[in-house]
């Protein structure tokens, strides 16, 4: 955002990001062209609990459908935290072609089973999604 715009709408995401309750989803929502995309830039950008991004949109092949989400959450989640690191390079040698298969099994796979032995040894991730209509 520039200097001075957006900033109660980005103060909001903060201090949900800092609340110790409440929703574990934030939605941001409205019309096309409102700038939506740009405010979620500048709170990813000032996050501090980010875990991974993913940003759909129409101009894409690889950002367009949901194909390329889960294995690029789960890609982002080893990278940013090298203990799950390992856990993904198990899963990938168990299944060399999973990445080729239908993407509905990839959230419970790549991610979810992946993540659930950590639980409570982390504090909450911050997963941001934008243009999710685009996908």
């Amino acid at each position: 955002c520039l200097k001075d715009t957006c900033e109660d709408i980005v103060e909001k995401v903060l201090n949900w990001e800092a609340a110790d309750y409440g929703p574990h989803i934030f939605w941001l929502h409205g019309l096309a062209g409102l700038g939506k995309s740009t405010i979620t830039c500048t709170v990813a950008d000032r996050l501090e609990i980010l875990a991974t991004t993913f940003f759909f949109s129409q101009d894409s092949t690889n950002c367009s459908n949901i194909d390329q989400f889960f294995p690029t959450i789960a890609q982002q989640l080893a990278i940013s935290h090298s203990f799950v690191c390992k856990d993904m390079d198990n899963i990938l040698k168990k299944d060399l072609y999973i990445l080729d298969k239908d993407p509905k099994p990839h959230f419970k796979t790549l991610i979810l089973d992946m993540i659930c032995c950590y639980a409570g040894l982390f504090p909450a991730l911050i997963v941001v999604i934008d243009a999710l209509d685009e996908c």
